[in-house]
């Protein structure tokens, strides 16, 4: 068995344990960090521990987790989340970049009644499992949490594309009155924060979701 020695840390320093080789068994062993290596080191601690929490909420097998219930009952679910959460973070974009002088629930509430259809339409009829399978395999990704976040930014990769498309349009140029210019730039610029809102809301809400669709479907017996 290996000799292990715990290395004194400050408050700018990590815990670290070094196993001791059989020429320095009696060498007292010391590790310093630097400010920036420390915060590096932690950084990269949160970010693993993101990416875990996050991807175990993400199966391999997460369209077949929920075959053996309706799986209309759990799109209409959980669409109803992820677009009600991207609704509520393009309009507040919207504010950010004043083009709406206030949070409006009304507003709200028309994009929820024009963005919820398309959602729960994207996802009855796009596979999402063959996609996102096909994407890692490219990427080469392995197994395990890396495996799951790349289903998901696939997934939502295409869901939010089609989503943002559809609300930009709704609110730019129906409702807007502006032109084709306005519509692409509005596009471009919300796209990757409604990206991040689709990937963590999707991830967070995938199991809560399945749970209340397999009561709904156990009540009703459907």
């Amino acid at each position: 068995m290996k000799n292990v020695v715990h290395i004194p840390y400050k408050k700018d320093s990590i815990i670290s344990f070094l196993p001791k080789s059989s020429t320095c068994a009696s060498q007292q062993v010391e590790l310093r960090f630097t400010r920036w290596e420390a915060r590096l080191s932690l950084s990269a601690i949160y970010t693993h521990r993101i990416v875990c929490y996050l991807s175990s909420n993400i199966s391999y097998e997460m369209e077949k987790e929920c075959m053996d219930k309706p799986k209309s009952v759990y799109i209409i679910i959980f669409n109803g989340f992820t677009a009600l959460s991207l609704c509520i973070v393009a309009q507040l974009l919207a504010i950010v970049h004043n083009t709406a002088p206030f949070f409006s629930l009304s507003r709200l509430g028309i994009n929820f009644l024009v963005a919820y259809p398309v959602a729960v339409g994207v996802g009855m009829f796009f596979p999402a499992e063959r996609f996102g399978t096909a994407f890692c395999r490219i990427l080469h990704l392995p197994q395990g949490p890396f495996w799951g976040v790349g289903m998901n930014v696939s997934i939502n990769l295409v869901f939010t594309a089609v989503l943002s498309c559809v609300m930009t349009f709704f609110n730019v140029v129906l409702l807007g009155h502006q032109g084709t210019k306005a519509f692409f730039s509005s596009f471009l610029v919300d796209f990757f924060p409604m990206l991040l809102c689709s990937c963590v809301v999707s991830a967070l809400v995938r199991k809560l979701s399945l749970s209340i669709s397999e009561k709904i479907t156990c009540y009703f017996n459907l």
